[in-house]
């Protein structure tokens, strides 16, 4: 296997150096490279550096121009926020790593989003390298880690002495539960293009080729099976919130304001019966990960299902205890420091993790963080309802596919996520700033022309 992953490694590099999209698709893919190689640190700080050394010089040389934006000036406070308890911190070690990191997969990521559509095509022919690459990779590390698992699976039925079923206990199909949320990372960025691409097929005719519906199609329902498979729940709800989101926008595109509230309001008003009938979907879910891919019976799926229907269900779940506990050690973290949040060492030294982004930006990088990143959501939702009106069909396919990857992103870092893994999350947010920044600029020249038109005309009419 090991030979194998060597190849498709390669390949793929190679492959990236004269196509960006498919780096991209690489880079996401991080962590399950690492990981054949033992979690090798090297392999992930070069295919993580890699986008950034290689395509950013490539297309500034492009004479691609970056404009400084207000959302810039807000990310940077939160730099600044985090650099504030580096600083404060007495050992510079590991709170100098998390700066970098953060530097990189978010500021690094998010000014490389921008750039990809800033170019002339808005960042159609990156779009049309990075989803099939990102698609056939996480399917193929779906494969790849059902293959382990399966092996780990017999050694354990085999040396098992206390004569439990194994297999119900340890069968899963892509990582298994419990699995690092890298590998989740992969899964949620392929299916939300996959998800956004479906719901543009219902509802906006005539966007995408028929062999792109085809390919859509079935690219949500084996990556719907992975995901299902692969035991995470925020994955699960990060694809309920892809869905509805997609849906909503996919409907409201090019339509009156009128049209839109209308779509607004029905769609929020099917949440309500969604909302009672998700228990039983995730039921049904849970029992056919149990039948079918080899799940526990009481797998995450078959709790998170439990966890909704009863709330009293969550004291018996130790996943879903452990979060309450830590958004609690959080909130008193908060309420210690509010302003300038917790130094960075401590943090460290203590292993707090926070399993939710918002927690986690304020008390790293105390109201700054927690500012910018409510900035950066408040822009990306800005910017998705100018793409609605935008009668170019690749820059609204973009534009909702990218939003696509944030929400699926915001929706699992309530739960799960860091910085560490969260690079296309803001890469995606710079695309998506970015085409609305576009929008605005040809708005304001077709503006200008029509006023100099208009003059034209009067000029026309005064005697001379």
């Amino acid at each position: 296997m090991t030979a194998i992953t060597a190849i498709v490694l390669m390949g793929s590099l190679l492959v990236g150096l004269r196509y960006g999209g498919v780096l991209l698709a690489v880079a996401t893919n991080t962590y399950q490279f690492s990981s054949v190689y033992g979690n090798s640190f090297a392999v992930s700080v070069v295919l993580n550096l890699l986008p950034i050394v290689y395509l950013i010089p490539k297309m500034v040389m492009r004479r691609l121009h970056y404009r400084f934006t207000v959302v810039d000036l807000f990310l940077l406070v939160w730099l600044t926020g985090i650099f504030i308890n580096v600083l404060r911190s007495y050992s510079l070690d590991a709170p100098g790593e998390y700066l970098a990191r953060a530097v990189f997969f978010c500021g690094c990521y998010f000014v490389l989003g921008r750039l990809l559509a800033a170019g002339s095509d808005r960042g159609y022919g990156y779009l049309r390298e990075f989803a099939p690459a990102v698609v056939l990779l996480s399917l193929f590390f779906a494969m790849l880690a059902h293959d382990i698992s399966g092996q780990e699976i017999h050694l354990e039925a085999q040396f098992d002495s206390t004569g439990n079923d194994v297999l119900d206990h340890t069968g899963r199909l892509a990582v298994g539960e419990g699995n690092p949320v890298g590998y989740s990372a992969s899964l949620n960025t392929a299916v939300s293009i996959a998800i956004a691409f479906a719901c543009v097929a219902v509802f906006c005719r005539g966007v995408l080729a028929r062999y792109s519906v085809v390919a859509a199609g079935v690219a949500v329902a084996l990556l719907s099976l992975a995901s299902l498979a692969a035991g995470t729940r925020g994955l699960v709800l990060a694809m309920i919130a892809v869905l509805v989101t997609c849906s909503i926008m996919a409907a409201m595109w090019r339509r009156p304001l009128s049209d839109r509230l209308t779509i607004l309001v029905v769609g929020l008003a099917a949440l309500i019966p969604l909302y009672f009938a998700l228990p039983p979907v995730l039921m049904a879910l849970a029992d056919f990960a149990h039948e079918y891919l080899g799940m526990g019976e009481e797998n995450p799926i078959r709790m998170l299902a439990s966890v909704l229907a009863d709330s009293d269900q969550a004291s018996l779940d130790p996943s879903t205890r452990g979060r309450l506990e830590f958004w609690y050690t959080g909130w008193k973290l908060i309420q210690e420091s509010p302003i300038f949040g917790t130094a960075t060492d401590y943090l460290m030294l203590t292993d707090f993790e926070a399993h939710n982004f918002f927690v986690e930006q304020w008390v790293f990088s105390g109201l700054f963080g927690l500012i910018g990143s409510l900035m950066l959501i408040g822009s990306v939702a800005r910017s998705a309802l100018r793409i609605l009106s935008t009668d170019d069909r690749r820059t609204f396919l973009v534009g909702i596919a990218h939003v696509a990857i944030f929400v699926g992103f915001l929706a699992q870092a309530q739960f799960s996520f860091t910085l560490y893994h969260a690079k296309m999350m803001f890469l995606a947010a710079g695309i998506v700033i970015e085409l609305n920044r576009g929008l605005r600029q040809q708005a304001a020249l077709r503006l200008q022309r029509k006023q100099s038109a208009n003059v034209g005309r009067i000029s026309e009419m005064i005697p001379d």
